[in-house]
């Protein structure tokens, strides 16, 4: 049992049990569109599949080259709708793989004396062509999802709730998914509510169609909010990562949320209502990791050892815009062993020498 995702260039599955791997199936090694039988069953074959966090764990993506055959019965609703899409992106993928193809250079072109040509050099592969196609159909279905949904206020948790903005359009950022939706902020909890895309896919005159409607929404109460940061969306400063803490079972659990707007000006108002209203009903202001004067003053508790390296570590790889949700930002840390030792001996951790003078 799992989920099945239609994204722009392949097929994800993301089973319930993470000890098994998200599947990841691209277009480019279907050997034909996927079909449906039985009204309930998608039926494709892979030449190629991605298999990744197997037992959730990052680690370097397992590549399984054998051909596959995948059988994805559902559930809960019909499979037509996205058997349209796909039909749609797999059409513009093949039309894409059939014009982008790898080529030698011709070893009878005339070149500068001074330059010399290796016969035994790799072959040259031009960079893919823009797709306007394939981006037309994806731009749509984006909008056509986005116009679809209007806010579920029955996801409010609390009746008297007032919201504090409208609703915005924002996504999830995650290091493998990006889920668009839309969020709304009120005086209790942040609210996102994912985007979904429902009803016929494909018209009569082949335009995609859609009931839109929302899906059940994600809550961060404010009380839990314990920092924040500014972050890039891409290469647009319009991101923002909200921390949080709360008490379950007895224990604190600690993690954050990655949040992309529109724009820098809904994320700055977004920030602003946030700070306004956790301080309202706190003694201290939330902190912003990327704030000089947050940074300095973790130097300060770093330097009279309340902070251990690894915290210290942390706080700076935060403050340069780096996150764990995001893959072309990862959290980077020093290298630090000047030796690792050989097989036959273990590591000696207590020995100075072993390590780098970073001085």
């Amino acid at each position: 049992e799992g989920r099945l995702r239609l994204c722009s260039q392949s097929i994800l599955f993301e089973p319930r049990h993470s000890s098994r791997g998200i599947i990841r199936i691209p277009f480019r090694y279907m050997a034909a569109c996927p079909s449906v039988v039985d009204n309930s069953i998608v039926i494709l074959r892979s030449d190629r599949c991605v298999i990744m966090k197997t037992n959730n764990v990052i680690a370097p993506y397992e590549h399984v080259h054998l051909t596959t055959d995948f059988r994805f019965k559902f559930a809960h609703s019909s499979p037509q709708m996205m058997i349209s899409l796909i039909q749609e992106l797999f059409n513009a993928e093949s039309s894409t793989s059939t014009k982008t193809s790898v080529k030698s250079i011709n070893p009878s072109v005339s070149f500068a004396a001074d330059v010399a040509f290796d016969e035994s050099a790799p072959p040259i592969i031009p960079m893919p062509s823009f797709n306007d196609k394939k981006n037309d159909i994806i731009e749509q279905i984006s909008e056509l999802a986005m116009a679809g949904n209007s806010f579920d206020t029955t996801n409010f948790l609390h009746i008297h709730e007032q919201p504090l903005t409208p609703v915005l359009r924002s996504s999830i950022k995650t290091p493998l998914l990006e889920e668009k939706g839309s969020i709304v902020l009120t005086d209790y909890a942040l609210y996102f509510q994912p985007a979904i895309l429902s009803g016929s896919a494909m018209s009569n005159n082949g335009n995609i169609g859609s009931d839109g409607s929302g899906g059940k929404a994600q809550v961060w109460c404010l009380e839990d909010v314990v920092a924040f940061a500014r972050r890039y969306d891409g290469m647009k400063d319009r991101a923002v990562e909200i921390y949080l803490s709360k008490m379950e079972g007895g224990k604190s659990s600690h993690h954050s949320v990655l949040l992309a707007l529109d724009s820098t000006e809904a994320r700055e108002r977004l920030v602003h209502l946030i700070t306004k209203q956790c301080s309202a009903s706190r003694s201290l202001p939330i902190p912003c990791y990327t704030d000089r004067n947050f940074v300095e003053s973790a130097v300060e508790l770093w330097l009279s050892n309340q902070l251990n390296n690894y915290e210290y570590l942390l706080i700076l790889n935060s403050a340069a815009g780096r996150s764990f949700h995001d893959l072309s930002r990862y959290p980077v840390f020093p290298w630090v062993l000047s030796s690792y030792g050989d097989d036959e001996t273990m590591l000696d951790l207590t020995n100075a020498e072993n390590f780098r003078d970073l001085s």
